[in-house]
């Protein structure tokens, strides 16, 4: 059973609630944007039913526009309701037990691109391939190496998977490196640290400007 008053999870602690706060704080905008919407609709509405002297038929262009504002709320649940979901995956540190890996990548880019909206990560997962993990540590390491990407001011960067039991996991490529690696970086040392509590080993290459990190089962 995972000792969640262990010493050794504070970093965890620490970093999975960096990114929470973060993800509220921006969520927080998205749900008043959210009721300013609804507010919209039930005005017009209102409107519509105190200024009618009996049934009458909805316009087209009035139909439209509430269609308009019906469907971007929608949509904004949508988003909202799948953030509160990422966040719960980081919520807890859960026990080690079997995790789709690729559902871990796509939580892990979804909270990353909440905080970096402008950065393009290419993926390429290969078939669902289930791993005995702890998916708390295994995201904020990916979203760790995911943030040391833009340290080194990279201009692409890649994370595949593959279903193959004899090769690594995931598989993270960090190319055309503008700035110099530093071996003992933060990022590097969270990941080198903590990844061995997700059940799984890391290890790292630089080649060409190019940073390759493999996450591979123990």
């Amino acid at each position: 059973m995972t000792n969640i008053t262990d010493p050794k999870y504070n970093r965890i602690y620490e970093e999975s609630g960096k990114i929470i706060s973060t993800v509220i704080h921006r969520t927080s905008f998205a749900e008043s944007d959210l009721l300013e919407l609804f507010s919209l609709v039930v005005d017009g509405f209102d409107k519509r039913i105190r200024s009618a002297s009996g049934p009458s038929s909805v316009g087209w262009r009035d139909l439209g526009d509430l269609e308009n504002m019906l469907s971007k709320a929608y949509f904004q649940c949508v988003d909202v309701t799948t953030l509160m979901h990422d966040i719960s995956a980081i919520t807890f540190l859960e026990e080690i037990k079997l995790f789709d890996v690729n559902q871990i990548i796509e939580i892990s880019i979804r909270l990353f691109r909440h905080q970096y909206p402008d950065m393009n990560v290419s993926v390429d997962l290969g078939s669902s391939r289930m791993i005995n993990t702890n998916r708390c540590i295994l995201i904020l390491c990916l979203i760790k190496t995911l943030t040391y990407a833009i340290a080194l001011k990279a201009k692409s960067f890649q994370i595949k998977t593959n279903n193959n039991q004899d090769t690594p996991v995931i598989v993270i490529e960090i190319s055309n490196i503008q700035k110099t690696i530093d071996h003992s970086s933060d990022e590097i040392d969270f990941v080198e640290s903590m990844l061995s509590y997700a059940n799984l080993k890391f290890s790292y290459t630089v080649k060409n400007e190019t940073l390759c990190m493999l996450f591979e089962t123990v």
